[in-house]
């Protein structure tokens, strides 16, 4: 950061960042590598990995492609919960981390779909006069007068309103007018919402992963993982994957 300070002077602002983390992504067949340092954010771009301090954990990334020097990928208490395994897994497990991954993670958003319910209101409308009651609702929802929920109770009530001219049940053939929901994919906020984390083992010629959530408790995780293994999986031979990332139960394959 540098700022000018009148009349002549000048003062530079440092934040050093110490690269503590291996990080890879991947486009198609070509990889790109990074350090990365306790906070999260990406301190340099390398060309491999023999560039980057053989101590350093190293993490596979499987939601992004590419990565911008200075960019907070990941949350501290992501890179924090990384260490803490690192120090810990092969201790008390007795089997060896090849590296660690985090998987892909994918965000999804609500969203309602509107038109589609206004059009079929509109068109199942007997009458000119009903179909303009509910248009004019329509076009109330679009200019932002009514919310979706006053819209819900007028397209309602024009309804019920039509059946009673016609004679017919009130309460309607249908029952009560539900908005339709979608969910539809959005870009994730990692930093937010990146909690799981995968380490890659090799036990002999065989490799399998270990699930883990970052949001519990490390030591309950690895208590659970050291049982399953101790009395379920003494040959793994054929494991495919460990899930220790709910607290009273573990998922294996």
């Amino acid at each position: 950061d540098v700022q000018k300070k009148f009349p002549s002077s000048i003062f530079i602002t440092l934040d050093e960042r110490v690269p503590s983390v291996a990080w890879v992504t991947k486009d198609g067949d070509k990889e790109f590598f990074y350090t990365i340092d306790r906070e999260g954010y990406v301190t340099q771009i390398v060309d491999a990995f023999d560039q980057v301090n053989g101590a350093f954990p190293r993490v596979r990334d499987d939601n992004r492609f590419q990565l911008g020097l200075g960019w907070q990928i990941i949350s501290p208490e992501y890179i924090d919960f990384l260490f803490s395994l690192d120090d810990s897994f092969q201790l008390n497990t007795g089997l060896s981390v090849d590296s660690y991954i985090f998987p892909k993670t994918l965000c999804q958003e609500r969203e309602y779909v509107a038109e589609e319910i206004f059009e079929q209101e509109i068109l199942e409308s007997e009458s000119e006069e009903f179909r303009n009651r509910k248009i004019e609702v329509q076009e109330q929802f679009q200019s932002g007068v009514l919310t979706i929920d006053e819209s819900i109770d007028a397209l309602e009530k024009v309804k019920q309103d039509e059946l009673s001219k016609l004679g017919k049940d009130p309460t309607g053939a249908n029952g009560r007018i539900e908005w339709e929901t979608v969910f539809v994919e959005v870009e994730c906020d990692f930093v937010v919402v990146g909690t799981d984390l995968q380490v890659v083992v090799k036990d002999d010629d065989n490799q399998f992963l270990v699930y883990f959530d970052t949001r519990e408790d490390l030591a309950v995780q690895i208590e659970n993982l050291v049982s399953v293994l101790n009395t379920r999986l003494q040959d793994r031979s054929n494991l495919s994957y460990i899930d220790v990332r709910i607290s009273d139960r573990v998922y294996y394959k």
